[in-house]
């Protein structure tokens, strides 16, 4: 148990709780929670019950209960979780597991009526491992209407910022091992091609940290809403075998062959980054979903239209799951070498639908799938 001297905000939130057990590392999260303008509620979790330590103000102003009112109420007192009560299920849920998560639910205020809320659970650390105790913050919806719920644009950020951490540290583990293995070839005087290999592996590494993180600005501009096009003349088919190039050296850790057709210069008016992604992002999910089979980008024209063409020929896509295949966080329920944010296809959708052009999939279980996008030649109006 740690002797350290309480200070303020521990002493604020032992003096709300009554519970003088916490730990110290709780302490200060639980504080900062409770100070938050929000409606949050703190629970201590044993013998798979939910009990309330504290709530802050904005709860109570929220369901008319005081604090002490509140304090060592089971779960149940404020949410019903019973059979007919499916979305409050699901909040008990996180709870009962110490999961963080997001759900919907209705709760009681202390005149009976029902209040409509978003919920957004956080469980509180203790030395890295999860304690017994968690936050609950409370959003109050203006009624419990069928239309449109932002809780599942919230609950989808949380499931897409928790997968973004995991993606982003993955290519670091590697980064982080070659550098040192290579500090130890320094120390031991060796320069040779050991060190060579070492450094084009560390490469690979970071050009794949480099996609991924500018594939979450591409992510942040489109849905903040301010993307913009700079269309200037460009060749598409240059553009294309860079693309390749960029990808030739995982491929070839993989033993994936890349097979590159590009006809004659295909210039047109088209916005540089927005075709670099575009590319790189076709070819990457090529790269997961091909079992290690080659891999076709083509370059070509059409009635006047820009064509890129990318074809694998692994698993496919089930027949179910392609028209949704464009949809954020969706990877068509596959698992094979299926890392990353599974947006990319969404963030292509978009950038091809700006540049006024359209992106078609064929695609068969066990045969793979061909990805064509077809964009307009001539300048933007």
């Amino acid at each position: 148990m740690s002797t350290e001297k309480a200070g303020p905000e521990k002493q604020e939130v032992r003096r709300r709780t009554g519970y003088r057990e916490l730990p110290a590392a709780v302490d200060v999260q639980a504080a900062s929670a409770l100070q938050s303008h929000d409606a949050v509620v703190l629970f201590k979790h044993s013998l798979n019950c939910c009990h309330i330590l504290a709530a802050n103000q904005p709860f109570e102003h929220l369901t008319g209960f005081s604090s002490d009112e509140l304090k060592a109420r089971p779960l149940s007192s404020i949410i019903d979780a019973g059979p007919n009560k499916k979305a409050n299920q699901a909040l008990a849920a996180h709870l009962l597991k110490k999961k963080e998560g997001a759900a919907q639910a209705e709760i009681c205020h202390k005149d009976g009526q029902p209040l409509y809320c978003a919920v957004f659970v956080r469980p509180l650390f203790d030395a890295g491992c999860k304690s017994d105790f968690l936050t609950a913050t409370f959003l109050k919806s203006d009624d419990n209407s069928s239309g449109p719920n932002p809780l599942i644009s919230a609950e989808r950020a949380m499931e897409f910022l928790a997968t973004m951490a995991h993606e982003l540290r993955n290519p670091m583990t590697p980064i982080l091992g070659h550098a040192q293995m290579m500090r130890k070839l320094v120390e031991n005087g060796e320069t040779g091609p050991r060190m060579t290999k070492l450094l084009d592996r560390m490469e690979l590494a970071i050009g794949v940290f480099s996609r991924r993180a500018t594939l979450l600005m591409e992510v942040s501009r489109i849905a903040s809403g301010s993307f913009k096009l700079k269309p200037e003349l460009l060749d598409l088919t240059q553009l294309a075998a860079e693309a390749v190039d960029r990808h030739r050296g995982i491929a070839d850790a993989l033993h994936i062959p890349l097979h590159f057709e590009g006809g004659p210069h295909v210039t047109g008016a088209f916005d540089q980054i927005a075709i670099e992604q575009i590319l790189d992002n076709l070819i990457s999910n090529a790269l997961k979903f091909c079992d290690e089979k080659p891999i076709e980008i083509r370059v070509g024209t059409e009635n006047g239209f820009a064509i890129l063409q990318v074809t694998d020929h692994g698993v496919g896509i089930p027949p179910d799951k392609v028209d949704g295949i464009f949809n954020s966080f969706d990877q068509g329920s596959l698992t094979v070498r299926s890392g990353g944010f599974g947006i990319g296809l969404w963030v292509v959708h978009h950038l091809v639908s700006a540049m006024q052009g359209s992106i078609t999939v064929n695609s068969a279980i066990g045969q793979g799938s061909v990805f064509m996008v077809k964009l307009p030649m001539g300048p933007r109006t």
